[in-house]
């Protein structure tokens, strides 16, 4: 049996873009990239080198590992101008999610040890790597501070807190496994405006 366990935390790398459609609405893209840390926990039986039909329980632990997230956010905002410098923007839409999930597959080195080689340790596994895509949902707040005027653009800093929402099934040896995809995305960045 293996059993794949994803931990908190990662790289996230986004940029998006938009356009005013009416008033103080726009719509725009949003496209997001998150690796994170992945760890392994596989357990088993393989069966004895000495005695037939005895089997040895094995297990194995690799923290190694990592799933990368692609998402495209297509965004719809609604922006509420708080001064003349300082702007908020509440926005949802649909996600397009990507996921490569590394997983465990068979045992490929086995050590025995113990009296009569009793004991047996997993000290290797095979990996393979699983994509799978799926639609969810997004939806967040953007706050924006205009910093400057350069060549007819407006240039600032902000703050964007956006949670996404999706489920991916990758195939696996025994069938498929649900993966989660998005999560609570917090990033400080650069603004732009036309």
């Amino acid at each position: 049996e293996l059993k794949n366990g994803l931990s908190v935390g990662g790289s996230t790398f986004d940029v998006g873009f938009g356009a005013r459609v009416w008033s103080n609405v726009a719509a725009g893209l949003s496209i997001s990239s998150v690796t994170t840390s992945s760890s392994l926990s596989a357990t088993g039986t393989v069966p004895h080198p000495l005695f037939y039909n005895r089997s040895r329980n094995v297990t194995y632990q690799d923290s190694d590992l990592s799933q990368s997230n692609l998402a495209y956010h297509v965004q719809f905002s609604w922006f509420v101008p708080l001064s003349d410098d300082f702007d908020v923007a509440i926005f949802a839409g649909p996600s397009f999610f990507t996921i490569d999930h590394r997983r465990g597959t068979l045992p490929v080195s086995i050590e025995n040890s113990g009296t009569l080689l009793n004991n047996a340790v997993m000290t290797k596994l095979a990996t393979q790597t699983s994509s799978g895509s799926a639609t969810g949902v997004n939806a967040g707040i953007d706050a924006t501070y205009h910093l400057m005027e350069f060549m007819g653009a407006r240039i600032g800093a902000g703050v964007m807190v956006r949670w996404s929402s999706g489920s991916v099934d990758l195939a696996t040896a025994s069938g498929t496994q649900s993966v989660d995809a998005g999560g609570v995305q917090i990033a400080v960045g650069a603004r732009l405006r036309f």
